[in-house]
Parts: C-alpha cells; sequence; structure tokens
C-alpha cells in the first residue's frame, strides 16, 4: 500500500481526519500559515528535538534538517505512534502567498518542503539512509478546502498526490483501474534537445526542460475528465532547484482547482528506487546526520 501521500478535502473533514489519525502524530498548522516563516515556526517547535534552529539559522536548510533526522522516526516510536499526519488550511492568505519569489522562500518552497522532504523523504530516502532502523514513516498531508467552494456540488472523493518508486510500478497499475489514464514524464533535456526549434523556441537546459513537462500538464488540466488517473515518471526532476514552482501548478491549478470542479485525479509521483549517485556518496561517506552526533 502506498501511504505516503498529499490530499485534497473539505475543511469539514476535519474531526473525520482526527478520528482516523488517533494512533498518529498529528501537527495541524489550521490557518495560521500566513508565509514560510510561519509554517516554519509550527514545524520547528513540534519537531526540532536537536534545537537546529539555535545552532543555525531559520532557514530551509535547517529545515530539512530538522524534518529529516533520524530522531523523528525514534520520538515517533517513542511516542507508539504509526504515522504521520500534517493538515493544513486552504485559507485566502495561504492563497495569497507568491508562487515563486527570487528573494524569499515562497508557497513553492512550502510545497517542496511538505512533498519532498517528509513525502519523499520518508518514503524512500531515509529508509535507505537508515537501513539498519528500517526507518520509513507513513505519512499523510491533508488540505483542507473551504466547503462553500464546493457548496451544492456531489463531491464524495478526495484528489491525492501519490508518492512511488519504480518498484511499486505494479501496485500503481493495479490502483483505480476503471480510471481514465493518462502517463507523462520529466524529461532530461538529453531526451528533447533534438526536437525542432520552432517546438522548443530556442529554449535550452532546464528552460526547456520546464517548457515540456510544463505542456504536458496543461494537457491534464484542460482533461475534463470525471475521474482521472495520472501517472508521472522521472519524478526527481521536478525537484531539481529550478522547477519547484511545477509543484505550485500540480497542486494548486491541478488537484485543488479539479477538486472544486468536481473532478477527481490521482496522481503519482514516481521515483528511482536509489537516490542519486552524488547523494548516495554523500550518504555513506556521512553514514548518519549530523544530528546523531549531537547526542555523543
Amino acid at each position: 500500500m502506498l501511504q505516503n501521500r498529499l490530499i485534497i478535502t473539505e475543511k469539514s473533514k476535519r474531526k473525520a481526519i482526527y478520528e482516523n489519525s488517533k494512533n498518529k502524530w498529528i501537527i495541524d498548522f489550521e490557518d495560521k500559515i500566513k508565509s514560510w516563516s510561519d509554517f516554519y515556526d509550527i514545524v520547528q517547535k513540534e519537531m526540532d528535538f536537536w534545537n537546529y534552529n539555535e545552532k543555525f539559522r531559520k532557514d530551509d536548510y535547517t529545515y530539512s534538517d530538522i524534518v529529516g533526522d533520524l530522531i523523528v522516526f525514534e520520538k515517533m516510536k517513542e511516542r507508539k505512534k504509526e504515522g504521520m499526519v500534517f493538515i493544513l488550511d486552504y485559507t485566502e492568505n495561504f492563497r495569497k502567498i507568491k508562487d515563486c519569489d527570487e528573494k524569499n522562500y515562497n508557497k513553492s518552497t512550502i510545497y517542496r518542503d511538505l512533498v519532498y522532504n517528509l513525502l519523499v523523504e520518508w518514503y524512500r530516502d531515509n529508509r535507505i539512509m537508515f537501513k539498519e532502523w528500517n526507518a520509513s514513516i507513513d505519512i499523510e498531508i491533508y488540505i483542507l478546502i473551504d466547503d462553500e467552494l464546493i457548496k451544492n456540488k456531489d463531491i464524495n472523493f478526495d484528489n491525492e498526490l501519490i508518492i512511488a518508486t519504480e518498484s511499486d510500478r505494479n501496485d500503481v497499475r493495479q490502483q483505480y483501474k476503471n480510471y481514465d489514464k493518462t502517463k507523462i514524464r520529466f524529461f532530461d533535456y538529453d531526451e528533447i534537445k533534438d526536437l525542432p526549434n520552432i517546438f522548443l523556441d530556442n529554449k535550452r537546459g532546464s528552460e526547456a526542460e520546464r517548457f515540456i513537462f510544463f505542456y504536458q500538464l496543461e494537457k491534464i488540466k484542460a482533461d475534463n475528465s470525471k475521474q482521472l488517473k495520472v501517472e508521472i515518471s522521472n519524478s526527481m526532476g521536478i525537484f531539481h532547484s529550478l522547477s519547484i514552482y511545477l509543484l505550485v501548478y500540480i497542486i494548486d491549478k491541478i488537484l485543488i482547482e479539479k477538486f472544486i470542479e468536481g473532478k477527481e485525479i490521482k496522481m503519482f509521483m514516481i521515483f528511482a528506487n536509489e537516490l542519486a549517485e552524488w547523494i548516495s556518496k554523500v550518504k555513506s561517506y556521512l553514514s548518519l546526520d549530523i544530528g546523531y552526533f549531537m547526542k555523543i
């Protein structure tokens, strides 16, 4: 079962989420997120067991250290919890956060911090890094939509972004068999560099990669299927430093807008089974993250 996922649902389900998550560690942002700073402060208060914030500084690197430390897994086990649940209200203030801001952390940073640093890392990366501890965490992230936005609509589903690896292909194939299906991928530049210039419009490198992927996303957004299943291969490309704003399009423009329109969509982000080569070398060299050594 592919447990790690981001779920779009209505705000009135908050009580049910709590009732169904009694055996899980719940972090509820409620309606308090007006900036990345607000987001960081809540996570830091709940999860910064090694005082990374005091030792370093408030930035996204420190956030990554906080949520990715082995102690998070140990604390979950210590509390006898079977997973984690994060809940965020999709308020007007949250919607107003800039999608992409070159000078400040923004909505794309929040989404990356949720999807990659929590869902992906605790499904794949940390399971590899901390193999001796069998350290993985089942995580669900709920984004709650105001019920007024779906008033008088018959919505009895959730829209979901589901994390998988190549070894999960069969599980992905078996789910939602009766839905309309489409497959897309994030193409590396080497795969598209020979396309005619009339199509790429003289774009090169990462710009061309983003252009081709965005073109595929636009087709999904325009799809009028009532029930749609999407498989995204080579998903790590989305988290390239210049491409994370595409997450805002996937979550805001596809998952959320289709939910409000009454259209169901299940999107599978499929990653390689192993970490990137350079990450693997760093991890094998360090063996454990810095937090472990702080307690020695």
